[in-house]
């Protein structure tokens, strides 16, 4: 935190991905990606100002996947991932006063078709003229659009970052849709009177 605050001039909080937090590891890859340069240099603070130098196991690791394309891929998607779909899936739900879970239904569809599309067309976040209300399920401003000003700067790097993100979107739109089956039309929740 200290480091950070002398960097930034602010303090910035990891989150806690070692409590199940719902969308923690969205946001702290999204966290890496925005401030990769100064994690960088954290590690190597660290490993360089210890009474004996070098690094423990843990932060040897975190240090090579902080430098390893495969790896700075996956944080790019899981921090998309996050901006386009998780945040404001979780902003619908929490500003509906007396919104009941049995009425997702149709969010969900709407969910599920956002997820096609981005599928079908990945430029829509990753290409020059990718906007919040193109790629985001709610139509607004990304809650951080820095992490995609971020993307944009290493894609150069990132040769196959559209095919990671189709292929990690296709693992999400199979687990939305076995969470969601019950909604669907026809299904039991959809096909349930208001007092069942």
């Amino acid at each position: 935190k200290y480091y950070f605050h002398s960097i930034l001039g602010y303090v910035v909080n990891y989150l806690d991905t070692s409590n199940m937090r719902y969308g923690s590891h969205c946001d702290s890859a999204t966290e890496i990606i925005v401030h990769l340069p100064i994690y960088k240099r954290f590690m190597e603070y660290i490993r360089d100002t210890k009474s004996k130098p070098g690094f423990t196991n843990i932060k040897k690791n975190f240090h090579d996947g902080l430098h390893d394309v495969p790896t700075i891929t996956e944080l790019c998607v899981l921090g998309a991932y996050g901006q386009t779909i998780s945040h404001p899936y979780i902003s619908h739900v929490w500003s509906s006063p007396g919104l009941n879970i049995l009425d997702l239904g149709p969010f969900h569809s709407q969910l599920k078709s956002h997820i096609s599309t981005l599928i079908a067309d990945p430029d829509i976040l990753f290409g020059s003229k990718a906007v919040p209300k193109d790629s985001s399920l709610h139509r607004h401003p990304w809650d951080r659009s820095e992490l995609f000003y971020c993307i944009h700067q290493l894609m150069p790097k990132l040769l196959h970052i559209k095919l990671v993100f189709v292929a990690f979107m296709k693992g999400a739109l199979e687990g939305w849709n076995q969470f969601t089956g019950e909604f669907q039309e026809g299904g039991a929740v959809s096909a349930a009177t208001s007092a069942e």
